[in-house]
């Protein structure tokens, strides 16, 4: 009996004996009155209804079957029999293993563990296990696509599938199967090294041009045919004067030899030694300072300018020397005068050199603008920007009252009735505390101490947890501060009415068993100490490998150990489920398969045991002997087995072709293509008599043989004058011997530059070489003067009025740079340093637009639309004043709808509405950025320009990381903020979640959707 029935039954006994010393009539059940100890009195007698015939309401358990609300009732709460414990028909699927039940996993899902049918799911059963089986068929046939074992059918697995030439079953690509069931063959790209078929190489292509020729044979330099990529030529020999050399490459510059079209070859690719490494010859104006002994230069930088760091005559460029070193001489009259507008140094007389000059109220000759000379060159003033020692405590240069300096040069202080912004909050010319500005020149505020007139409470700090905040109201619970003392003292606040996260809607701690589920935390809290209540003492959802064993759980051992006794799963481990039980069992790999290294007994397959092990052994009858088909290692016997079968002549046991018994278990013979040691020089497997082997012998030369890309004849004599040489080689030019009616001449070298070409002519003047010690300045090989050589083999060179193709635009045979054609033979055209008289105003030879001289070859001015650095503020391209820049391209403090300077800044509204961004680029138009708030001052201006644009983008933004406020001030330039405005609640990320832009209204400031559309403020610091 449960405690709470023990009380209804004392309950009763007592309300019966009130009821007797009352002199009342004992209560009756089934009158239809609830009195004394009755829980229910529905008048009846039936048992079926929600009140008992005894008066006691029905409940699940009490044996009395409740009509439409119970299915069963059999008085107890074993859940494991035909009536579960909720008074409903036991059923696969309702949680609990019921008999004839092998399983209960209470889902419909025949991919797990557990089949819908309650049977514990298994390989070969037809139904797929996620996670376990890759397949599953129901069969044991390995070649239909699912293995036994419940594995997809795979090239690789030793079974040959429909589509599949072959599987062995290894992973090696050199044998006769290749990893993807394709039988090996020459152009599959993987070089066979089986007993039977050997490639020295397999790049899989019907390419002959690279490293691997179609017959599986390793190209070589010598024999042909040109690999691409690796050889530039192959011409089949080796000689290194046809074009082609030795180690297959075309000859060059830089090869030591001068070709045809070379002035010079030094075979270096020095160019300060008299010969470019392009094989032309050194000169004055080629870029390269020589070196070489007698040559005068010091410097080359390969232009005929005087205005650089090199001289047309490839001297330095000094001072004095006549020619204005750009960028570092201001002048150069080419004499050491002082007198005559240049100095000795190549300057020109400027303020600070010590003389007063015409233009100059003084020069004392520094830089100093604080002793009464100005660097300026103008006597010093009060409001000149320069403190004068000893006269003044300060110079701002301005008369703005309101900054550190006043006008009469005087540090700014409190007191003086003068309001320095940025500063000061107010200043009323005296130091008393009580009229609206204190002594410390600051307006009265929350947090001053003073309880002012609105204020709940104030005590003078900025702590939220002393039971006044900084807000000046008084603290309380969900204000989201924590009041640490007193009687309002909390365990925390976080500021909302919420039980499920860590602060309680009372501000308490949320902790485990106090019935409120801290999220993130706790799985659930029921508020008791039951472990199996289905919430844990620690608030976690029981589950299986709790340690704790559930009514749906066989057993629960707490831990993830797979081989002892209770699987993970809370399954009692046994044979056959895949894994293997310490002591008790070799292996275990989930199926009841015999041929894979597992046994059904999960005892591990081993040789010897007459179970084949699929894919390792070859065969298995069960015992050690080599001579019944089937050797003691479970091997097939073959040839190489060191055992004579029937059909082999031998079998040495070895996989050597050289040592009287072939890998084929046949006796060798010439002509097999194996060397026999001692027996054979060599032995290629074939009959040729034009390779290097023949009858079994190495081919020589003189043998009467050639020897297909070995020898170009062989006719068995040392006579060089017959058409083949005594190397085997077929007569040449440039071979040394010449050869009657067909040779002028044969020298036997590559060299061109003597009496004798490589074509084997005699030189002359027109064939394209330079004869050494001749009369030749260039030979080209033809009559075209309008290249580098003309006719009469001179050089051609810029001023000899003919213009080369390809290398000169012009050339009108004079050194002027200021007509069409340049001294560098080049046309003059606009860009490229030289002035063309009566075509150009200017040339500085470069494309920059905020210079003196613009892309154009025009003189820039103030009002072409191009701001000219150093000379002017701005160029809007008109001569306008009042349009933000003035007519003589200064910056003028007008624009939008309302604007102002305050100190070095203008600030300007816009009341268009615009998106953040549109607005942003707005003011860089304007070379300005969005508005931006630093000091007091900035706060002050902004305020005013929001009298006119009242609800306006200014340019702070946390769009680049949630919280993290920035200023944007220009492309890539940000500064953290030092004050922020924000109004009362802000920011809060706007309605949408995507306040990441800021505008500002007279009320203070408010995060919104960049998207938003709004009036904007630009700021210009000038």
């Amino acid at each position: 009996m449960s405690l709470h029935q023990s009380v209804n039954f004392r309950s009763i006994a007592a309300v019966t004996a009130l009821w007797m010393v009352a002199g009342c009539s004992e209560p009756v059940c089934g009158d239809g009155q609830v009195e004394g100890g009755e829980a229910c009195d529905d008048g009846n007698k039936v048992n079926s209804d929600a009140c008992l015939s005894t008066c006691q309401k029905a409940q699940c358990g009490d044996k009395q079957l409740r009509d439409k609300i119970e299915a069963c009732d059999d008085g107890n709460a074993d859940n494991h029999d035909q009536c579960t414990a909720i008074c409903q028909n036991a059923r696969c699927g309702d949680g609990f293993v019921q008999p004839g039940e092998e399983c209960e996993d209470q889902n419909l899902d025949d991919n797990d563990l557990c089949l819908s049918s309650c049977k514990l799911a298994k390989c070969g059963d037809g139904k797929l296990r996620i996670g376990l089986e890759a397949c599953d068929d129901g069969n044991e046939i390995n070649t239909d696509g699912c293995t036994s074992a419940c594995k997809m059918a795979t090239c690789g697995d030793g079974f040959v599938q429909p589509g599949e030439a072959c599987d062995d079953g290894n992973t090696s690509n050199t044998d006769k199967c290749l990893t993807t069931c394709v039988i090996a063959n020459c152009g599959d790209g993987v070089v066979n090294v089986s007993t039977d078929v050997t490639e020295p190489c397999d790049d899989g292509n019907k390419n002959p041009f690279d490293a691997c020729i179609n017959d599986c044979k390793v190209a070589v330099c010598g024999d042909g045919v040109v690999r691409q990529g690796v050889e530039a030529c192959d011409d089949g020999n080796k000689d290194d004067n046809d074009g082609c050399t030795s180690s297959c490459k075309l000859a060059t510059c830089g090869d030591s030899f001068v070709q045809k079209g070379e002035d010079c070859d030094d075979g270096n690719q020095s160019n300060q030694d008299g010969c470019l490494n392009t094989c032309i010859k050194a000169k004055c104006g080629d870029s390269f300072v020589q070196l070489a002994s007698g040559s005068s230069e010091a410097c080359d930088d390969g232009n005929q300018s005087g205005n650089d760091a090199c001289t047309p005559q490839c001297q330095p460029n000094v001072c004095g020397d006549g020619f204005l070193f750009a960028g570092i001489e201001a002048c150069d009259d080419g004499n050491k005068e002082d007198g005559d507008g240049c100095t000795t140094l190549c300057k020109l007389p400027t303020c600070g050199d010590g003389a007063v000059q015409k233009g100059e109220q003084c020069d004392d000759g520094n830089l100093s603008s604080s002793d009464g000379c100005l660097n300026t060159c103008l006597k010093a003033t009060c409001g000149d920007g320069f403190v004068q020692i000893g006269s003044e405590e300060c110079d701002d240069g301005n008369a703005n009252n309101s900054d550190a300096c006043i006008n009469t040069c005087k540090k700014a202080v409190c007191g003086d009735s003068f309001l320095r912004v940025g500063l000061e909050q107010c200043d009323d010319g005296n130091t008393v505390d009580g009229d609206n500005c204190t002594a410390m020149c600051l307006t009265s505020k929350c947090g001053n101490a003073i309880k002012e007139p609105g204020e709940a409470c104030d005590d003078g700090n900025t702590n939220n947890g002393d039971g006044c905040l900084n807000t000046c109201v008084t603290a309380g619970c969900g204000d989201g501060f924590v009041q640490l003392s007193g009687a309002a003292s909390e365990a925390c606040d976080d500021g909302n009415k919420s039980n499920s996260d860590a602060c309680t809607s009372v501000c308490k701690i949320n902790v485990c068993g106090d019935s409120f589920v801290l999220q993130g935390v706790e799985q659930c809290d029921d508020g008791n100490l039951s472990d199996k209540d289905g919430c844990t003492v620690a608030c976690k959802s029981a589950k299986c490998g709790d340690g704790l064993v559930q009514l749906a759980e066989a057993c629960d051992d707490g831990n993830a150990l797979e081989t002892d006794s209770c699987l993970s799963t809370c399954v009692k481990s046994s044979c056959g489920d895949g894994m293997v039980q310490a002591g008790s069992e070799d292996c275990d790999d989930g199926n009841k398969f015999g041929g894979d290294a597992c046994l059904s007994t999960c005892k591990k397959n081993v040789c010897g045991d007459a179970i084949v092990f699929v894919g390792v052994e070859a065969c298995d009858d069960g015992n050690p002997s080599d001579s019944d088909g089937c050797t003691k290692v479970c091997a097939l016997a073959s040839c190489g087995d060191a055992i004579v079968q029937v059909g082999e002549a031998c079998d040495d046991g070895n996989l050597s072709n050289n040592d009287g018994c072939l890998t084929t278990c046949q006796k060798p013979f010439c002509g097999d293509g194996h060397v026999q040691i001692g027996q054979e020089t060599c032995d290629d497997g074939n009959a040729s008599t034009n390779d290097a082997c023949i009858d079994c012998k190495k081919a020589t030369c003189g043998d009467g043989f050639v020897q297909a890309g070995i020898e170009q004849c062989d006719d068995t004599n040392t006579d060089n004058t017959d058409g083949c040489v005594a190397q085997c080689k077929k007569s040449t030019c440039g071979d040394g011997f010449t050869q009657t009616g067909v040779e002028q001449c044969d020298d036997g070298n590559a060299v061109n530059t003597d009496l004798c070409l490589t074509t084997c002519a005699k030189a002359s003047c027109g064939d394209g070489f330079l004869q050494v010690g001749g009369t030749e300045e260039c030979d080209d090989g033809n009559t075209n003067s309008g290249d580098a050589c003309i006719v009469g083999c001179k050089k051609a060179k810029c001023g000899d009025s003919a213009v080369q193709t390809g290398v000169e635009q012009c050339d009108d045979g004079n050194p002027l740079s200021t007509d069409s054609c340049t001294n560098g033979c080049k046309a003059n055209v606009c860009g490229d340093g030289f002035v063309f008289t009566g075509k150009e105003a200017c040339d500085d030879g470069n494309a920059d637009s905020s210079d003196a001289c613009l892309p154009g070859c025009v003189a820039a001015a103030c009002g072409d639309a191009l701001v000219q650095k150093g000379t002017e503020d701005c160029d809007d391209g008109n001569k306008q004043s009042g349009d933000f820049c003035s007519a003589a391209c200064a910056f003028e403090c007008k624009a939008g709808a309302a604007s102002k300077q305050v100190g070095s800044a203008c600030w300007m509204a816009f009341t268009t509405p615009t998106t953040w961004n549109q607005a942003a680029g707005a003011c860089q138009v304007l070379g300005s950025s969005l508005a931006y708030v630093m000091t007091d001052e900035d706060e002050s201006a902004l305020d005013a320009m929001l009298a006119t644009a009242t609800n306006a983008w200014i340019g702070l933004t946390d769009q680049f990381s949630e919280g993290q406020f920035v200023w944007v001030v220009g492309p890539s330039q940000f500064l953290t903020p030092s004050k922020l405005k924000f109004a009362s609640g802000q920011p809060d990320n706007d309605p949408s979640g995507a306040g990441d832009c800021v505008r500002a209204n007279a009320s203070g400031w408010f995060d919104d959707n960049c998207l938003s559309a709004n009036a904007y403020i630009c700021v210009h610091k000038l």
